[in-house]
């Protein structure tokens, strides 16, 4: 026995059938910009928020850092050191006392620059904005250094010990 096999043929004015197009429609690609850009409106407000969070803890930690280490060069070299931040240029500049005017060893630390971005809002060493570690590490006064960055504060503390800290309100 003969299997009968179907086969049709085309005829004139009969076409066979066409495969559906691949890819999306102008209407789809509208809809998922339009989607994406929504997301990216309600993310770049908390992703801002987050990166001034950032620089003003990461200004805070170079300046705790900055005061560490001249606390500690005060202590190795037996000598008192001066630190004076400066809130209109954002800096804090630390120089050995009773030098002949030699600047190699002086500390600048400019919060204003890269990566930080930051300003110092206040520097309050009993009202004064300048201060000295003995050469045992001592501070002359305890006090704040508030650093900000895109409304963050980051507050940097050193007390009558000399102990250096840090801590950030968001």
């Amino acid at each position: 026995m003969h299997a009968l096999t179907h086969t049709r043929r085309s005829t004139p004015g009969h076409h066979a059938p066409r495969r559906a197009a691949v890819g999306f429609s102008l209407i789809e690609l509208v809809l998922v910009v339009t989607i994406v850009g929504v997301l990216a409106a309600i993310a770049m407000p908390r992703y801002a928020r987050a990166a001034a969070g950032y620089r003003a803890e990461a200004a805070a930690r170079a300046v705790a850092e900055q005061l560490s280490l001249v606390r500690a060069r005060a202590m190795a070299g037996s000598r008192a050191w001066t630190v004076t931040i400066r809130t209109n240029a954002a800096t804090v500049s630390a120089t050995p006392t009773a030098t002949s005017g030699d600047t190699s060893d002086d500390l600048n630390l400019v919060l204003s620059a890269e990566p930080w971005r930051a300003s110092i809002d206040a520097a309050d060493f009993l009202g004064d904005a300048r201060f000295s570690f003995d050469g045992f590490g001592a501070p002359s006064l305890p006090g704040t250094i508030t650093v900000v960055s895109g409304g963050i504060r980051s507050t940097v503390t050193v007390d009558l010990l000399g102990n250096v800290s840090r801590s950030t309100a968001r």
